[in-house]
């Protein structure tokens, strides 16, 4: 465990908590952005160092993924009913609303956004 981790775990709940409220607001685009927070200090929870560069942060939430559908094999299920095929979608679709947040030409609509976002705060919340 990482010497900043237990900042990156405070900061987690934090965003956790915080994307839940903007959700349940209908606040999408900032709860995207928390979204995109908590997945942050997640990764960051448990590297050894903060990681910054979105591929290194890819790379890594890639791999926890890989180990959590490994480990829950029944997951697999629950990404394909939430719209994803692969692992690589789920990175996509997340990252999306990081760009989602600061215009970055994603349209994403109000109905797609309250089935993702649901999904990605309970995977966060387990993996």
């Amino acid at each position: 465990m990482s010497t900043i981790s237990p900042l990156y775990q405070q900061r987690f709940r934090l965003h956790i908590q915080n994307a839940q409220t903007c959700f349940r607001n209908g606040d999408y685009i900032q709860a995207g952005e928390k979204i995109w927070g908590a997945l942050s200090a997640l990764i960051n929870s448990r590297s050894p160092r903060e990681i910054r560069n979105v591929n290194r942060k890819k790379n890594f939430f890639l791999n926890i993924l890989r180990l959590y559908i490994n480990a829950n094999p029944g997951f697999t299920a629950i990404m394909r009913r939430s719209g994803f095929r692969n692992n690589d979608e789920v990175w996509s679709a997340i990252y999306g609303l990081h760009e989602f947040f600061y215009g970055g030409g994603r349209n994403f609509t109000t109905r797609y956004l309250s089935t993702i976002m649901p999904f990605f705060i309970q995977l966060l919340q387990n993996i």
